[in-house]
């Protein structure tokens, strides 16, 4: 007897369990890193596979289905111009799952959803020679004196 493949339930019927994987999937690529339960987390894994081999194909049939799947044109967007390109030669295991701990209020295990390649950090800017930052004019004001210090000197 054919038996039918794995699927994760979650305990919600199809529209919620829908609605809970394009909103999971939509804040991973917009945040880069989300938190969320262990169950959640193995389910999310192999959907997010299928979005981003569908966004490497760079066609218009594949970007429509994918604005009709996910909750924001800013999610599509994203994926399209930089977590596509980040993965060139990579079929799947686009996700890294790290356990943080279990949760205080029910003792579910949290993990922490993050892309296997993270973005380029931006490097902070340099002050501006001339310019006053707000840390400079803060430093240039006389510090008010205390009222001990006030008393002391007057006796």
């Amino acid at each position: 007897m054919a038996r039918s493949g794995k699927s994760f339930k979650l305990s919600r019927d199809k529209d919620h369990q829908r609605a809970l994987f394009r909103n999971l999937i939509s804040a991973l690529i917009i945040n880069e890193r989300i938190k969320t339960t262990e169950a959640k987390a193995k389910a999310l894994k192999s959907l997010v596979d299928r979005v981003v081999n569908k966004a490497k194909k760079d066609d218009q049939r594949t970007r429509e289905q994918l604005t009709n799947y996910l909750t924001s044109t800013k999610a599509v967007d994203k994926l399209y111009d930089d977590i596509a390109k980040r993965f060139p030669n990579r079929l799947s295991g686009f996700t890294r799952n790290v356990r943080i701990g279990a949760r205080r209020g029910d003792n579910s295990m949290i993990i922490l959803v993050e892309w296997v390649v993270m973005a380029p950090k931006s490097e902070p800017k340099k002050p501006v020679a001339g310019k006053i930052t707000p840390k400079q004019t803060k430093e240039s004001k006389p510090k008010p004196k205390k009222k001990a210090e006030k008393k002391k000197k007057d006796e």
